[in-house]
């Protein structure tokens, strides 16, 4: 070969300890090659195949920001992004597709090549499902929640659907495959940052591929999904986790136009913290896709008079804003009908925490119409004995401590809401459970009315309300801070409104 001036050239791939025992036992040199960066390859099949410039020119500036930052992620393979050039040229300057299509396009065709792939490994293939639902989390999370899946394989043998589909290829660990390997394998990339911020997770290139894998594997395999389900309901308790499994669940009930929600009773029964609220981020997500709104409604409504507390508590968690979309109407009607089923139902107690939190946080993340519709339905419910009455005294306090310049702003502008806030005010101080919570939120004013006008009117009106109104529980705070020490905030507006209480008292029959 020397005499021919000719070269014998061995391409490896990149596999941990192929390239140096190569080196150590035929004394060759080993040359690492660092393929040339996404945009460069990109750029490069994309002039080769462009017969007008002009035209591929216009479609790449006609492009939103970030877009091609999403169609050449840094990292892709030259492979990838030789796929997304014949795709742009393909279906964009010729076809006329938008960026966010091309990608979706691409998507479809990987996720598919994907799930083909997988199916001859298990491994591989729980893999491929774990970064479906946790790409871009942590490495650990997505490793961890494969190998669970594969726990779950093992322990229904070769009757598991997973085994089944995997045409009797054993289970193997997933750890025995390397995890370059596995990504390479999967369109994955791990990436990596020191620093404040260190990060170390993994995802796909294109994480719309997340969309084609649930889409085939719920059409062609569809004796999987009820696995799924059950897999998909014991994630950590880290929020970003159940999230995750939620939206995944949805997406299957998505794919299978609504079928696939005949499991979701049993996963939100699945005795872990975070399967009620799994369910809850499928029903919430799942309920503005008009192919399965119908039936996401209809179990949210049967659920919230049922019997079983983990289903209540999957239907409060589904009414909270960063659950889903289910609109205020539909919330607040829920939670009513939650708080009614659980009237004289000890047992349920711990569901009222869950519908607490779901109020308040409802109100808080509501622009100024959406607070007053929460508010107004509120003063409804302090008319009733129960959970509601008791409810509302829990949670009114909270929300006023959230945002004080707020409530100045409505009481002043807005007569029938500063009438709904004496009369839950008033609710809460007659709550023996709620008083202190209420009597500290109404100091906390009084401290800041000291250096806000705008709050110090609105604060003044609510005390002439509450005295007009007349409910013990404010006369019980008027007292108290009247005998309170000198430096306790209101004491000079508390010594006004006692006067005025005094002042318009019944005259006693002296007969």
């Amino acid at each position: 070969m020397a005499e021919a001036g000719a070269r014998l050239v061995i391409v490896l791939a990149d596999a941990p300890g192929l390239a140096g025992a190569l080196a150590d036992h035929l004394s060759m040199p080993v040359v690492r090659h660092h393929p040339p960066g996404p945009r460069k390859v990109f750029t490069a099949h994309l002039s080769d195949g462009c017969f007008d410039e002009k035209a591929c020119a216009q479609w790449l500036r006609a492009l939103e920001p970030g877009q091609l930052d999403e169609l050449l992620p840094e990292g892709l393979p030259p492979r990838h992004a030789a796929q997304a050039a014949g795709a742009v040229l393909r279906l964009g300057v010729v076809g006329g597709a938008s960026g966010a299509e091309v990608l979706r396009q691409l998507a479809q065709v990987e996720g598919s090549e994907l799930v083909l792939r997988a199916l001859a490994d298990p491994t591989l293939l729980a893999s491929l499902l774990s970064i479906s639902v946790y790409g871009g989390l942590h490495r650990s999370v997505v490793t961890e929640r494969a190998e669970d899946l594969l726990r779950m394989v093992g322990r229904g043998g070769e009757q598991s659907p997973l085994a089944q589909i995997s045409h009797g290829h054993p289970v193997s660990d997933a750890r025995r495959r390397p995890l370059p390997e596995t990504l390479r394998l999967l369109g994955a990339h791990r990436v990596q940052r020191a620093g404040e911020e260190a990060t170390d997770t993994v995802s796909f290139f294109w994480p719309v591929v997340s969309e084609t894998v649930w889409e085939v594997v719920c059409r062609d395999h569809p004796g999987l999904v009820a696995l799924l389900h059950t897999w998909l309901a014991g994630p950590d308790h880290e929020a970003d986790q159940i999230e995750r499994a939620g939206r995944a669940v949805a997406a299957m009930a998505v794919a299978t136009g609504g079928r696939s929600m005949e499991f979701l009773r049993d996963l939100a029964l699945v005795p872990s913290f975070p399967a009620p609220q799994v369910a809850a981020w499928c029903l919430g997500t799942a309920v503005p896709d008009s192919a399965v709104a119908r039936t996401a409604i209809d179990l949210l409504e049967q659920w919230s008079v049922t019997t079983e507390a983990p289903l209540h508590k999957a239907v409060a968690y589904a009414c909270r804003t960063d659950h889903g979309q289910v609109t205020e109407e539909q919330a607040l009607r829920l939670l009513q009908r939650l708080m009614e089923t659980l009237d004289g139902d000890t047992d349920d107690l711990s569901v009222v925490g869950v519908i607490a939190a779901a109020l308040v946080q409802r109100f808080e993340a509501g622009d100024s119409r959406a607070r007053a519709t929460v508010l107004c339905r509120m003063r409804d419910w302090t008319e009733f004995d129960g959970v509601s009455s008791l409810l509302t005294a829990l949670t009114f306090p909270v929300m006023v401590s959230t945002d004080l310049a707020w409530w100045s702003d409505r009481i002043l502008a807005d007569v029938e809401l500063a009438s709904s806030v004496v009369q839950l005010a008033g609710h809460a101080l007659n709550e023996s459970a709620t008083f202190v919570t209420m009597r500290d939120v109404l100091l906390v004013w009084c401290s800041s009315a000291d250096s806000a006008e705008q709050q110090a009117r609105a604060l003044s009106e609510l005390l002439d309300g509450l005295v007009a109104a007349r409910q013990p529980g404010f006369l019980r705070w008027l007292l108290a801070v009247d005998r309170g020490p000198k430096a306790l905030p209101g004491k000079e507006l508390a010594a006004r409104a006692l006067a005025a209480w005094r002042s318009k008292a019944p005259a006693s029959n002296t007969d």
